[in-house]
């Protein structure tokens, strides 16, 4: 009997640490309507990093388009939030959103901030908000 228990706990620990390793080592895929590609790794309970391809780009900055950027990143429960940075375009990329595991999509709200050194008369024009869906792929 005890050694009947010594497997099964042994067995159960073997599950957990491999499943735990498969969640850590996570990358999911997603692509949106516009055709960027976002790339997911989760590193622990919370922190996730990973890569942003865009495939648009502002007039400012036209070599984004196709440029492999690294995002950093927090995810709790289903919410999400993801930053990518250009510094070869003066501007800040922030994704907030929502997760949805089952249909495999994430809903963004994105934040685009431009650098400018005239931002009173420039009003919001250094700062472009745009809503998309990520699919997972």
């Amino acid at each position: 009997m005890k050694f009947k228990a010594i497997v099964c706990v042994l067995i159960g620990s073997i599950f957990l640490i491999a499943n735990a390793q498969s969640i850590e080592n996570k990358s999911i895929t997603y692509k949106n309507s516009r055709g960027s590609i976002l790339n997911l790794e989760s590193l622990n309970n919370e922190t996730i990093t990973g890569s942003f391809l865009t495939a648009v780009a502002t007039p400012q900055c036209p070599k984004a388009v196709g440029m492999k950027r690294p995002i950093t990143g927090f995810v709790v429960k289903n919410a999400i939030t993801i930053s990518v940075s250009y510094p070869e375009c003066g501007s800040v990329l922030t994704l907030i959103g929502n997760i949805d595991e089952q249909n495999g999509t994430i809903e963004t709200t994105a934040l685009l901030a431009q650098q400018t050194d005239q931002i009173y008369k420039k009003g919001n024009s250094a700062q472009i908000i745009t809503h998309d869906t990520f699919k997972r792929i």
